[in-house]
C-alpha cells in the first residue's frame, strides 16, 4: 500500500495533465496596403483575446525597425494601428516585415515599399476641380481633379494623396474621401445622393498632399429637386408613347384617308398647275403677236402722219402759186382793158 503522500502526488499530476491549459489566443494580423510608396499611410489591424496588449514593430528588408507601437484590442479583441510610411533614410525600396506580439506568440505579414525621391524645396501641388450640376436627390454626383506641380505644371501621378469632402446647404461636413486615380494626374469621385438629399448648393473641397507639399482646390455641384427622377422620366415617356401608340392605332385608317384624299387634292392641283402652265403661256404668245401688231400698226400711223404732213405741205405750196397765178391774170386783164379804153378814146378822137 503506497503511502497518502505519495497517493497525494500522484492525484495532483493527474489533475494537472488532465486539466485544460488555458493561454492567451495567438493574433492574426494584416497590412493595407500591401503595396506602398513616398507618404501613404499604412494600417495594420487584427485579432486576439479581448483587450489584450498588442506590440506592433516594422521592420525594413535589412532589419531596422522603422516603427514601433503598443495597442490595445478591444472588447471583441480586434485591434487596429496607422502610421505614415517614409520620412527617414531608413525607408528604402524593399520588402517590410510587420509583426504583432501578444504575450509570447507572434504573428508577422509583408508588403511592398517604393521609396521616393523627396519634393524639391518650395514645390506645390495645384488642384482644379470640377463637378457636374444640375443633380436631383438620388442621383450620384460626379466630381473631378487634376493635380500638377506648380514648378513645373506636370501631373502629380505618383505618391500623392488626394481626398474630397463636402458641405451640405445645412453646414453639414461630409467624411474626407480618396479619389480613384487613372495615373496621369486626374482623380474623380462619385457621390451618391440620398433621395432624401435637401436642394441647394454642396460645397467641394480637394485636398492634395505629399510629403510637405499640398494643394487645395475647391468647386461645388447643385441639388434641385424640381428635375424629375430617371424613374419619373422613363414612367412619362413610356405612358407617353402608349397613348400615342393607341391613338395611332385608332385612328390610323382616318389617318390613311386623309393622306389618300390629300394625295389625289395634290394630284389634281398639279394638273390645274400645268393647265394654267399651258394658258399662261397661250395668253404670253397672243400678248406678244398683238404687241408685234401694235408696234407695226405704230410704225404704219407714223408713215401716214409723215405722208399726211408732206401733203399738207404740198397744198400750202399750191395754194400758193394759185394765188398768185390769179393776182397776175387779173393785173393783166386791167392792163388791157385800160389799153382798149385808151385805144377807144384814140379812135374816138380821130373819128371826131
Amino acid at each position: 500500500m503506497k503511502p497518502l503522500p505519495a497517493i497525494g502526488a500522484g492525484l495532483l499530476a493527474a489533475f494537472l495533465l488532465l486539466s485544460p491549459v488555458v493561454m492567451a489566443a495567438g493574433p492574426t494580423i494584416s497590412v493595407t496596403p500591401t503595396s506602398v510608396s513616398g507618404t501613404q499611410t499604412i494600417t495594420i489591424s487584427g485579432t486576439t483575446t479581448a483587450s489584450a496588449a498588442v506590440g506592433i514593430k516594422v521592420t525594413n528588408p535589412s532589419g531596422t525597425t522603422v516603427f514601433i507601437d503598443n495597442v490595445v484590442a478591444n472588447s471583441a479583441g480586434a485591434y487596429t494601428d496607422s502610421f505614415s510610411a517614409g520620412g527617414t533614410s531608413a525607408w528604402v525600396t524593399g520588402t517590410y516585415t510587420a509583426s504583432a506580439t501578444v504575450a509570447s506568440q507572434t504573428s508577422t505579414a509583408t508588403f511592398q515599399y517604393t521609396a521616393v525621391a523627396p519634393t524639391p524645396a518650395g514645390n506645390q501641388l495645384t488642384v482644379l476641380a470640377s463637378a457636374n450640376s444640375i443633380v436631383y436627390a438620388g442621383q450620384t454626383a460626379q466630381i473631378q481633379a487634376y493635380v500638377y506641380w506648380s514648378a513645373n505644371g506636370t501631373a502629380a501621378s505618383s505618391a500623392v494623396t488626394v481626398t474630397a469632402w463636402w458641405v451640405n446647404p445645412s453646414g453639414t461636413v461630409s467624411s474626407p474621401t480618396t479619389g480613384t486615380s487613372d495615373g496621369s494626374g486626374f482623380w474623380t469621385w462619385s457621390v451618391s445622393l440620398p433621395s432624401s438629399a435637401a436642394d441647394g448648393t454642396y460645397s467641394v473641397v480637394v485636398e492634395a498632399a505629399h510629403g510637405p507639399a499640398w494643394g487645395y482646390g475647391s468647386t461645388g455641384f447643385t441639388v434641385n429637386s424640381q428635375v424629375a427622377s430617371s424613374s419619373s422620366i422613363s414612367s412619362a415617356v413610356t405612358a407617353g408613347f402608349a397613348t400615342l401608340q393607341k391613338d395611332l392605332s385608332a385612328n390610323f385608317s382616318s389617318l390613311s384617308s386623309a393622306i389618300t384624299s390629300i394625295s389625289s387634292g395634290v394630284t389634281g392641283l398639279t394638273s390645274s398647275v400645268t393647265t394654267m402652265q399651258n394658258s399662261l403661256t397661250s395668253i404670253t404668245n397672243s400678248l406678244t403677236s398683238i404687241t408685234n401688231t401694235l408696234n407695226s400698226l405704230s410704225t404704219a400711223v407714223g408713215n401716214a402722219v409723215t405722208a399726211a404732213n408732206t401733203a399738207a405741205t404740198d397744198a400750202s405750196n399750191a395754194s400758193s402759186s394759185v394765188s398768185s397765178t390769179q393776182t397776175y391774170v387779173l393785173v393783166v386783164a386791167v392792163l388791157a382793158a385800160i389799153t382798149l379804153v385808151l385805144e377807144l378814146a384814140i379812135l374816138v378822137r380821130k373819128l371826131s
